[in-house]
């Protein structure tokens, strides 16, 4: 379905015939995260890795050129340019990074483990677990897809957020203690919870409700609207007849015994050049409002001294804090 859209060269050393569990992930200017990701995601098991890089000008592509364990590709597309369907084939218009990751995965990962994740993601796993045996125990289950649930990250206040220098990922963080998504009989993931970055939102009223939420607020202190993606299929055996349907979910069912805690740094000191970045170039879904509405809540909340954590907060430390809050699930 996507070859007439493969494009996708490779510019550095070729690892398409190297053995491992892999990673997948597209970047653009992801400088803050790449070194400790890279680190990260090796110390978990992770021995090849794939980049799309939508054309990165901060440096990031010249690092990730020196690694011997990762290979790099360019696109004539961008992630957020919209390709149009043409009729002859069940291909949808679909944003490049659709048809990126649909790539990756059938022509890199073909009836093999592999991860596909964000630079700002880093999945936990039980002390001295790594992917290999995450996979071992999908593959024992019958499974070709494990979901993993997004859990916004913060810094207690916004202080936080103004650390220079890279990304570190063992600085102080906290996640909200209650359970975000639930994996239902049939491998489909149900939103429980939707998260830090909607109730922030609903708090600092940085982004309007409607009527119908207003009312349903009335239900509860820990109600939400449900317009966060916090769930996400980040754990693939790629089949012949599996597809992404969005950034998040794929046609395969996945194992609802199974589910990786994902911290996902949201909230960090690289989100003000986003933002900026964002607002500027109008590149995000919804011509930037999200970006547009991360910029006045941060500059509420400053104004305001108003903290990030609230009664629920928990430290975002390991794997247990995650399993004790209905956040993760892994039987190893």
């Amino acid at each position: 379905m996507f070859e007439q859209y493969d494009d996708l060269k490779i510019i550095s050393q070729d690892l398409t015939h190297k053995r491992g569990l892999t990673l997948c992930a597209l970047l653009n200017d992801e400088i803050y995260f790449l070194e400790t990701f890279l680190e990260y995601y090796r110390n978990l098991g992770v021995e090849r890795f794939i980049f799309v890089d939508d054309r990165s000008t901060d440096g990031s592509r010249e690092i990730l050129l020196e690694q011997p364990d990762v290979m790099v590709l360019e696109s004539s597309l961008r992630f957020g340019r919209t390709v149009l369907g043409n009729g002859r084939t069940p291909l949808p218009d679909m944003r490049g990074d659709i048809i990126w990751r649909n790539v990756l995965m059938a022509r890199f990962c073909y009836d093999a483990w592999a991860l596909m994740v964000d630079l700002d993601e880093f999945i936990v796993l039980p002390d001295g677990r790594g992917f290999h045996d995450v996979a071992a125990l999908a593959s024992q289950r019958r499974a070709r897809s494990v979901f993993g649930v997004m859990l916004d990250v913060y810094p207690e206040d916004t202080c936080g957020l103004k650390r220079a220098g890279p990304f570190k990922e063992d600085d102080t963080w906290f996640f909200d203690g209650l359970r975000h998504i639930s994996v239902e009989p049939g491998g489909w993931a149900k939103v429980q919870y939707a998260g830090a970055r909607v109730r922030l939102f609903a708090r600092h009223r940085a982004r309007r409700l409607s009527r119908k939420e207003q009312v349903l607020r009335l239900l509860g202190p820990t109600w939400l609207p449900h317009k966060n993606w916090n769930q996400k299929q980040v754990l693939h055996r790629w089949g012949e007849n599996q597809l992404f349907l969005n950034s998040h979910l794929t046609t395969e069912a996945a194992n609802e015994e199974m589910l990786l805690p994902m911290k996902h740094y949201k909230f960090n000191a690289d989100l003000f050049r986003r933002t900026q970045t964002a607002l500027r170039e109008r590149q995000y879904d919804g011509h930037s409002r999200e970006y547009e509405a991360f910029a006045q809540l941060l500059d509420q909340m400053e104004r305001a001294q108003q903290p990030f954590t609230f009664r629920h907060s928990r430290p975002a430390t390991s794997f247990d804090e995650f399993a004790n809050t209905g956040n993760a699930i892994l039987d190893l």
